[in-house]
């Protein structure tokens, strides 16, 4: 499962609060999600180099997009880490830095990240990855299943993601 957000959105905090994150541990060991950040922005590569982003809801939602992204990339090899993180900066109301206390996050390689050209690419790269997801189902939060697009799915997903999940993994209904 891709869940493509954006920061800062209320409909994505919305989705990872009430949809995901109620029934995150239940189908933890079942399922592989990936996050993609960046969802509704565009960049571009001014003459001096320098990587030019315009996120949906402002700069603050570009500063928290690139730290979360620099931060999946970082802790990219422990999956279920990279969900803590997802889920408690899209919960924090003090932004991030709450969390980078209360998960022991390494500031300095995710500083690094955010500043160099790691940052830069990944930003470019989940621009990249939401692309054609973005247009064809209208907006974040959105989610595919095994690289799908499919607007029914995705559609219902948002709002009743147990039972999305259910029919995917084949789990009887009357199964809580």
């Amino acid at each position: 499962m891709t869940v493509f957000i954006e920061s800062r959105c209320v409909y994505s905090k919305n989705f990872i609060n009430d949809q995901l994150l109620p029934i995150y541990d239940n189908f933890k060991d079942l399922i592989h999600i990936n996050f993609i950040t960046f969802a509704l922005s565009e960049s571009h590569i001014k003459d001096d180099g320098q990587l030019e982003t315009k996120c949906y809801h402002g700069k603050p939602e570009c500063t928290l997009d690139l730290f979360q992204t620099c931060s999946l990339f970082i802790y990219r090899n422990d999956t279920k880490f990279q969900h803590k993180i997802i889920f408690c900066t899209m919960r924090s109301k003090r932004f991030y830095k709450a969390c980078i206390k209360e998960l022991n996050l390494d500031i300095e390689r995710i500083e690094n990240c955010t500043q160099g050209e790691t940052g830069k690419y990944l930003t470019l790269w989940s621009q990249k990855e939401s692309a054609a997801v973005i247009k064809e189902l209208n907006g974040v939060p959105a989610v595919i299943f095994n690289g799908v697009i499919d607007t029914v799915v995705a559609d219902r997903a948002i709002t009743q993601l147990k039972r999305v999940l259910k029919t995917k993994l084949h789990i009887p209904k009357d199964v809580k």
